[in-house]
Formats: structure tokens, C-alpha cells, sequence
């Protein structure tokens, strides 16, 4: 690593916020990088099965529905 200019501080390698940590942790792992005991886990799965309730139950969402839906749950945790 190259030493800083005197009078600047190096730039930081890390996120101070976590949001990109987050965002990485549900592409890998989706769902499942939720814990389910949280309050945010709980509420976004309560949100979910709002969303398939809504589209008529689990038995009629279709799979572009369930895809679209999963895509909207991601969004949400992340907004």
C-alpha cells in the first residue's frame, strides 16, 4: 500500500453505514441472510405474505409473480 500524502488521511476500505454489506449479503444469499428473529425479518415477511394474500393465496401466485415479489421484498429491506 502507498503511503498517504503528508497532511491527508488514507481513504477508507470499508463502509462506515453497512448498507453495502446488506445489499451484498441478500444477493448472495437472499432470504436466507435474514436473520428470522429480528423485527425487520418479521415484519418483511409479514409484508410478503400480505403481497401473495393479495394475489389471490400461494396456490394461484404464479412463478413471475413469486419472482416479482421476491424482487420487491429485496427492494423493501433495502429503502
Amino acid at each position: 500500500m502507498t503511503e498517504p500524502l503528508p497532511g491527508r488521511e488514507p481513504k477508507r476500505t470499508y463502509s462506515k453505514h453497512g448498507l453495502n454489506t446488506l445489499k451484498q449479503s441478500v444477493k448472495t444469499l437472499g432470504n436466507r441472510a435474514l436473520d428470522q428473529r429480528t423485527t425487520v425479518a418479521k415484519s418483511l415477511i409479514h409484508w410478503r405474505a400480505e403481497l401473495i394474500r393479495d394475489l389471490g393465496g400461494p396456490e394461484t401466485v404464479s412463478k413471475q409473480q413469486a419472482v416479482v415479489i421476491e424482487l420487491a421484498v429485496k427492494t423493501h429491506l433495502l429503502l
